[in-house]
């Protein structure tokens, strides 16, 4: 009886195969997260320059982006995320005025926030992320921020439940009313907002932990000032923090 010739199994691959599949996967997970990390300084560049404008009073399309203090107009290689910042040491190009390295710090934080989208749920996370950033970069200037950053945070908790939905932005815009009759709150409502939506996206059992970090760091930079301090940066900086 002929011998029937040695059958490779199914998922037999070779060891060039396995190599070249994997090495592709490899080669388009670093290209996916190199991208995602560009547009992410980009939306974090962006998010700082409409934080200046708003704690400013200026409008968010003009004039074209310039300098705080000579107010030179910038052109557009100044304008590019991280690189532009060490190109120019950290300086003006123009008056030598140092840059905040806040800027900095915030691009390259959000670079690496937009790293970990990976399917709608992370998008959703970090689109929220990014959001309360803005708000964090405006309330660390000004204690306030554009309030309609609160009523978005709560389509992205809760979008996909209509009726609490609804009932929520019921009960936040009357509280934002009560609190602005409330002579000296211990939080401001925007604190309250963003408690409110970290636990509906993460659960209770992630609301200790959080909050308890983000006093911590105010607890150490605040120190003994007697000033009002905004709370919403810190808030924000743990829940990146936890994400990451």
């Amino acid at each position: 009886m002929p011998e029937m010739p040695c059958q490779q199994p199914f998922l037999a691959i070779t060891h060039k195969e396995f190599r070249a599949v994997v090495g592709g996967t490899f080669e388009v997970n670093l290209m996916m997260t190199f991208f995602l990390f560009i547009y992410g300084t980009c939306l974090g560049s962006t998010a700082m320059a409409l934080a200046i404008r708003y704690t400013q009073g200026e409008s968010a399309w003009w004039p074209r982006s310039h300098c705080d203090i000579c107010h030179q107009a910038l052109p557009h290689w100044q304008l590019w995320p991280i690189v532009s910042f060490i190109a120019l040491r950290g300086r003006c190009f123009y008056c030598k005025t140092r840059l905040s390295p806040i800027s900095l710090f915030v691009e390259v934080t959000i670079g690496i926030l937009a790293t970990t989208i990976g399917n709608s749920h992370s998008l959703l996370v970090v689109t929220w992320l990014i959001m309360w950033s803005y708000a964090a970069l405006c309330d660390r200037v000004s204690l306030t921020f554009p309030g309609w950053i609160s009523y978005m945070g709560l389509y992205l908790s809760v979008g996909d439940r209509p009726p609490l939905f609804l009932t929520l932005v019921l009960f936040t815009t009357i509280g934002h009313f009560a609190w602005q009759h409330w002579s000296h709150p211990l939080l401001g409502d925007g604190d309250v907002d963003l408690i409110l939506q970290y636990t509906l996206i993460f659960g209770l059992e992630m609301l200790g932990p959080w909050l308890a970090s983000a006093c911590l760091m105010a607890l150490v930079t605040h120190g003994n000032n007697q000033r009002r301090q905004a709370f919403i940066p810190w808030l924000t900086l743990s829940a990146i923090m936890w994400w990451l």
